[in-house]
Order: structure tokens, then C-alpha cells, then sequence
């Protein structure tokens, strides 16, 4: 059986429920274990849990994301993911400034990510930015981090 560990706020649990459901059709037995959100990513860390939710957001440059979660010495690869093709894409394409040349390294390691499925993505939630019009020197930033250091208020 799966154990699938979820923080124990109403959105997680409710999409956990909904996940639930939905394997319950094809005879995927799945247990639920809320956790206080604040101990959920230490459990993952310390592989107290099978299976989990993440919300990782892009980044600007795709070395800050792919390394940290993908390489086999990333610092956030809780999976234990461990492909040496990928980690030598990724070491070759950090170690080239040229965005163009890069790109094709990155989109390799991509493929093969996919392809090995350390993580499967259920679901991508909608990002929303809503703010007075005194907010100055706001610049929206797709990777889901809000930046206040440099705002301030017009009066």
C-alpha cells in the first residue's frame, strides 16, 4: 500500500481526497498521513515517506531547478533520482554561459527526467499577483517567489 503524506491544511487534504478517489477506481489502495506543514518536507527528507506532494516553482535559469532536485548530488533530490547521462548534461550545460548552447543539454536532460518519471505531476496551480496601484517597482517574476525587498508604497 501507498502511504502518501499531505500537509494537514484544507487544500491539500481535499486534493488528497480527490487523488484518493481516483485510485480507489483502479484498486490503488492509498493511506493518508496529515502532518503539521511545518514537519512535512523533513519527513521527505529524511525519507519518512514514500510518496508526496511538492510545489517546486521554476527559475529563471533552468540549472537553478534541475540541478538542485535532479543531479544525484543535488541537494534537494529527495527521490534519491540518480541517472549519470543527467548528471553529466546538467554539469556540462552549468559549466556554458551561452543561453543557445545550453539549450539543447537542458532539453536532453528533460527528456530523460521524463522518461524515468521521479515525479509525477498531477496538477499545476493557478498564480495570481493582485495589488494597489501605490505598489511601486513591482515586476512580475514566473517563478512563484515574491520579491518585497525593492517595493515600496506611492502616496
Amino acid at each position: 500500500r501507498a502511504k502518501f503524506v499531505v500537509e494537514n491544511t484544507p487544500q491539500w487534504i481535499r486534493q488528497t481526497e480527490l487523488l484518493q478517489a481516483q485510485l480507489q477506481k483502479i484498486n490503488v489502495p492509498l493511506d493518508v498521513e496529515p502532518v503539521n506543514p511545518a514537519d512535512a518536507y523533513s519527513r521527505i527528507v529524511a525519507k519518512k515517506t514514500n510518496w508526496t506532494h511538492t510545489r517546486w516553482a521554476q527559475r529563471a535559469d533552468p540549472n537553478g531547478l534541475l540541478y538542485i532536485l535532479f543531479h544525484s548530488k543535488g541537494n534537494a533530490n529527495t527521490t534519491g533520482y540518480n541517472n549519470p547521462k543527467v548528471d553529466e548534461l546538467l554539469d556540462q550545460a552549468s559549466a556554458i554561459y551561452e543561453v543557445e548552447r545550453r539549450r539543447p543539454l537542458y532539453y536532453q536532460a528533460d527528456r530523460l527526467i521524463t522518461d524515468d518519471v521521479p515525479y509525477v505531476f498531477l496538477n499545476y496551480t493557478a498564480e495570481f499577483a493582485v495589488m494597489s496601484r501605490k505598489v511601486q517597482n513591482w515586476g512580475w517574476i514566473p517563478d512563484l517567489i515574491p520579491r518585497f525587498r525593492d517595493l515600496w508604497l506611492e502616496k
